[in-house]
């Protein structure tokens, strides 16, 4: 794989579409599942491996925990942090349900619902996203082709090529998140 792409990074809150828009498009992908790495290790384990794809994949969609949000702006890795509204408790506890997410899962995301979304609310370091009734990760995504060049071996254009909307408003996704 190259490294021709304008990676974005998407801090998405569980049931907000991340593994649906990872199997249902044609972009390059990486749905990066941080319940998969060691805990000792982590964040920063999940944060190189999030650094290592960069430059890679056009998404990398990544964990919204608290400790991995922190950790992107402690490294100065811009990102898009898309959640729910508050008012959807309801909505995304069925939504868990719906998936089969364990009820020990249901249960620790509804006792901690408002505290986290109000954390989400305040998150420095990121454009948030908040996510309306009904609407999911793909909903908010718009894919410019002039992407296809860069595959093709010409020059990159220096507009961002993604897009997230939010309330009828397009918000430009930066298109090189700094590393260190």
């Amino acid at each position: 794989m190259s490294n021709k792409h304008s990676t974005k990074l998407i801090s998405a809150f569980p049931a907000t579409g991340k593994t649906h828009f990872f199997n249902n498009t044609d972009l390059y992908v990486m749905d990066s599942d941080s319940s998969t790495f060691n805990k000792d290790e982590f964040p920063g384990n999940y944060i190189q491996h999030i650094k290592n794809y960069i430059g890679k994949v056009d998404f990398i969609l990544i964990s919204s925990h608290i400790d991995v949000r922190e950790a992107l702006v402690k490294e100065g890795m811009w990102f898009s942090l898309v959640y729910p509204d508050i008012s959807l408790k309801a909505e995304y506890i069925k939504r868990w349900e719906d998936r089969g997410s364990p009820p020990e899962f249901v249960k620790l995301m509804t006792e901690h619902w408002e505290q986290w979304i109000g954390q989400m609310d305040e998150q420095v370091g990121c454009d948030r996203i908040t996510l309306e009734s009904g609407q999911y990760l793909s909903d908010v995504i718009v894919h410019d082709h002039r992407q296809e060049h860069i595959r093709q071996g010409q020059e990159p254009r220096p507009e961002n090529m993604y897009f997230l909307i939010h309330k009828e408003k397009l918000w430009q996704v930066k298109c090189d998140p700094y590393v260190k």
